[in-house]
């Protein structure tokens, strides 16, 4: 494990983006800081911006304060972090969100941390988890819920979280509200690191990939599909955004 003085020596350094706070760094400063989240002395969770989280948060309140309440904010997106150095906010880089959440879990296999499953259906969340530990060997998971449960069985399941005291908790598809599941439970958890990837279990368990090839990629950009027309009037307000940001110089 790294010391107190290498971690703040590695320390994220928070940028103000379009009103939203941004951290800049890289993957081992951005890891280092949530390995401080992980074991500090609050419940905390990690945000990931891209351009529709970004506006999105403009116009909703609590997804402006589920960034803004966030331990760490990181951008998985090229144009959220060229346009932050536009803006003369510099060292702010994109994140490969799954790149990082392995690196996160070696990290609590290292270190004897504690994992707790959040999400999937049945069938997939026990797939996941036997994966996880096919390539985790030393990974202590203390505990699984499926994801899509009812009102009813929300206060069980965090109850459940409460006595496992997992020092990361990891949430994936099925957990209501989503992205916004780590806001609305903060102050119902015990201090540990929350972090939300919409179809993580699905990529554990071998249903789906991580990132597409650079072959897809290409060709996708190249045929553009009818659906992609929809985010060009979103495109075009976001970048009128950044020109009117970097105008007035704010």
């Amino acid at each position: 494990m790294a010391t107190t003085n290498q971690k703040t020596e590695r320390a994220l350094r928070r940028r103000d983006f379009l009103g939203l706070p941004l951290d800049a760094g890289g993957e081992e400063e951005a890891l280092a800081v949530l390995e401080q989240l992980a074991t500090g002395q609050a419940a905390s969770y990690l945000a990931m911006v891209d351009m529709r989280r970004v506006l999105r948060a403009r116009i909703r309140s609590e997804h402006a304060r589920h960034i803004r309440q966030a331990g760490a904010v990181l951008t998985t997106s090229s144009l959220v972090a060229g346009s932050a150095s536009f803006l003369g906010r510099d060292g702010v880089k994109p994140m490969r969100v799954f790149d990082l959440v392995i690196r996160l879990l070696s990290l609590a296999e290292r270190n004897d941390y504690t994992v707790y499953l959040l999400g999937g259906n049945k069938q997939l969340l026990q797939q996941a988890e036997r994966n996880l530990r096919d390539s985790f060997r030393r990974l202590r998971i203390v505990g699984r819920f499926v994801g899509g449960y009812s009102r009813q069985q929300e206060e069980q399941i965090l109850l459940a979280i409460q006595k496992a005291e997992p020092t990361i908790l990891l949430v994936g598809s099925g957990a209501p509200r989503g992205e916004l599941w780590p806001l609305r439970n903060k102050k119902r958890l015990r201090p540990g690191l929350t972090v939300w990837v919409e179809d993580c279990f699905e990529v554990f368990a071998g249903k789906k990939r991580s990132a597409p090839s650079r072959l897809a990629r290409a060709t996708r950009a190249t045929l553009l599909p009818p659906w992609r027309l929809l985010r060009l009037p979103a495109l075009a307000y976001f970048v009128g955004l950044v020109l009117v940001h970097r105008i007035r110089g704010l």
